[in-house]
């Protein structure tokens, strides 16, 4: 499923009482995405403005199952004056729309669909919006070209861990490792010209699969840890900065940092962005929670940035997955997690607290996950189809894959969620 991305802004004029740009930016980003499924991925919506839409589609024939999927981020926003009337408080906001596409088709085409549905007469009230602002006013989205930098390389911006839990190293290959410990995911002490790069993630076996409960990163002096939860008295963002639990920062080792709640609840999306486009320009390191679940994701991975890693990915340059003599190359999963185990004599502990097992106590491995998967599989109360409807809006096939197993795997819909 191929994906094309724009860029567009809008103004929102703010009704009394809301100034925290933090909420204005978490509520502009929820109303936009949570509009999707019905303004642009569902054509068989009734209301005049998704009859629009539709209608539009066929003059510029597109075919109304085109779309996959599209997945809108609000970047910014900044208090308007010049062009707000009064007495009242205007904010400016810059946004993304990708789009995942099932098919071609030309990028004026879907960035006219796309503005069609941000100019829609109706879109304040059909989204929410009008909670905080009593009126919107959007730009066409503009096609984005990501920028033409040595060593940029696009097509790994999947690199990363998620789910149940499931691998992608740096060239694109997908693996497992279900063992409980702390894993070194990528590393490389020489990271942006010697501030230092760690990358860690903690696991926790549940019977015969396991998750990933937290994640770490050090940049520099700073440590950004973010764990998974289930708490639904409590659906703040959980997670610690150089050790401090909610600690306000707006940058890790230099780069913005900033959070994002899509206002699902009583089981938020959460999203931790370090955004490396100062130094390494369209990259960023995301870290994202569903209930339990972390994951994390390299997107728009580059040479220059990660080229020198090790860890459990691998090696940017070969794709090999190497021990730590970089020299062993190691086909067996489970022996590749046991040897990216944490040592604290060669890695930095980066979690506020100690979980078991630490090393030299080996990573806890379960009995036979794939034959225990397969028994509860035939129990199954959620079907495949479902599993795969569920999953559909995922743009690699092997994240699809593996999506399908672990919601069959886990009996949860949700698990979705997690990727």
């Amino acid at each position: 499923m191929q994906s094309t991305t724009f860029t567009f802004s809008f103004t929102l004029q703010l009704v009394n009482g809301v100034t925290n740009m933090a909420t204005i930016i978490a509520t502009a980003q929820a109303a936009l995405q949570s509009l999707v499924a019905q303004g642009i991925v569902n054509c068989a919506s009734t209301t005049r403005r998704h009859r629009r839409l539709k209608q539009r589609r066929r003059r510029l024939n597109l075919d109304p199952n085109l779309f996959g999927n599209v997945l809108f981020d609000v970047e910014n926003c900044v208090e308007d004056a010049q062009n707000c009337p009064g007495d009242a408080t205007c904010v400016t906001c810059t946004g993304t729309a990708e789009a995942f596409l099932r098919g071609d088709a030309p990028d004026e085409d879907v960035g006219t669909v796309i503005s069609d549905y941000l100019q829609s007469p109706t879109f304040l009230t059909d989204s929410g919006l009008d909670q905080i602002a009593s009126s919107f006013t959007a730009t066409d989205a503009q096609h984005l070209d990501l920028p033409d930098v040595p060593g940029l390389n696009t097509t790994q911006s999947e690199a990363g861990s998620r789910g149940d839990p499931h691998f992608t190293a740096w060239k694109g290959e997908h693996f497992e490792f279900h063992g409980q410990c702390d894993l070194v995911l990528a590393k490389d002490d020489n990271f942006a010209d010697g501030l230092g790069l760690d990358v860690q993630i903690r696991t926790k076996l549940v019977r015969y699969w396991s998750y990933i409960k937290t994640a770490a990163i050090r940049i520099g002096d700073d440590i950004l840890e973010v764990e998974g939860s289930t708490d639904t008295e409590d659906d703040k963002p959980n997670y610690w900065i150089n050790f401090v639990h909610r600690f306000k920062s707006d940058s890790i080792g230099g780069f913005p940092f900033a959070i994002f709640d899509n206002g699902v609840r009583p089981y938020p999306k959460l999203r931790f962005e370090i955004d490396l486009n100062s130094k390494f320009p369209g990259q960023k390191i995301l870290l994202a929670v569903k209930k339990e679940f972390v994951k994390v994701d390299f997107v728009h991975a580059s040479t220059e940035a990660f080229g020198k890693t090790v860890g459990i990915l691998g090696d940017f340059q070969t794709g090999n997955t190497y021990g730590r003599d970089q020299a062993t190359v190691i086909h067996d999963f489970n022996e590749l997690g046991l040897e990216w185990q944490v040592r604290p004599a060669d890695d930095m502990m980066l979690f506020h607290d100690v979980s078991h097992p630490q090393f030299p106590e080996p990573c806890l491995l379960p009995e036979d996950p794939r034959g225990q998967r397969r028994r509860r599989m035939g129990e199954s109360t959620i079907s495949e189809e479902e599993a795969e409807r569920a999953c559909a809006t995922l743009k690699d096939p092997l994240s699809v894959k593996d999506c399908v197993y672990d919601i069959l795997a886990t009996q949860d819909l949700d698990m979705v969620g997690a990727y």
